[in-house]
């Protein structure tokens, strides 16, 4: 009983690759190569927003392990990887927690491989997320933020300053000072000792790429 139970959850896996929702992801040419030479590449996910939890996490799985494979071996050279919705990616990769086992050991050998990983996060507390606190998940996910030696972090919401103070180990200051940043200012730790109030001062052609608020309407 314990093979044919096995044999129709396999058969029900393959037809959904097959004809099913997972459909194209593994039977068709892949549609774009690895451009070692691009300044810059950019994975857009938006079409997954409709598609299944499964979809998504195979989509994320397979774009990690291409972009890792890619950018070593002859392609090797110093690189910023940016993780955009980390805390979602994170959450979608953490089955049985051996992956997030892994990129934690992939932080530890990035500066080996000339890799620079940034995680942007909407909210610290989202890793809260990935399991219960004390559970082995939420220790490796603290792990890894533990390892990002800068940590950027732009206004909060009140609710959100003892969280982040706890995990990030603000003191009284830096707490308050976060609480009040105004838009594009930013606290940076760099490493255990170095605490500074950042400023971004963009370009009217930067703004231009960077200023959202329009599409979403004006702010009150």
């Amino acid at each position: 009983m314990e093979v044919a139970d096995a044999g129709h959850r396999l058969a029900h896996s393959l037809r959904r690759m097959v004809s099913g929702d997972l459909t194209g992801f593994f039977d068709g040419p892949s549609t774009v190569r690895f451009d070692a030479d691009a300044p810059m590449m950019v994975v857009d996910t938006s079409a997954l927003k409709g598609a299944s939890p499964e979809a998504q996490s195979l989509a994320r799985l397979a774009t990690a392990n291409w972009i890792r494979r890619s950018s070593l071996g002859a392609n090797r050279q110093a690189r910023v990887i940016i993780h955009e919705e980390a805390a979602v990616e994170l959450l979608n990769d953490v089955s049985g927690g051996d992956a997030l086992a892994d990129r934690v050991e992939d932080e530890k050998v990035a500066r080996h491989h000339g890799t620079s990983n940034w995680y942007l996060l909407h909210r610290v507390a989202d890793l809260d997320a990935l399991g219960d606190r004390n559970s082995a998940l939420h220790s490796r996910a603290l792990g890894l933020l533990a390892d990002c030696e800068t940590r950027i972090s732009y206004a909060q919401h009140s609710g959100e300053i003892a969280r982040s103070r706890e995990i990030l180990g603000w003191n009284d200051t830096q707490a308050d000072l976060v609480r009040k940043l105004h838009k594009g200012e930013g606290l940076w730790q760099i490493g255990q000792d170095r605490v500074a109030k950042v400023r971004n001062i963009c370009t009217d052609y930067e703004l231009g790429i960077f200023r959202t608020d329009a599409m979403g309407g004006e702010r009150a």
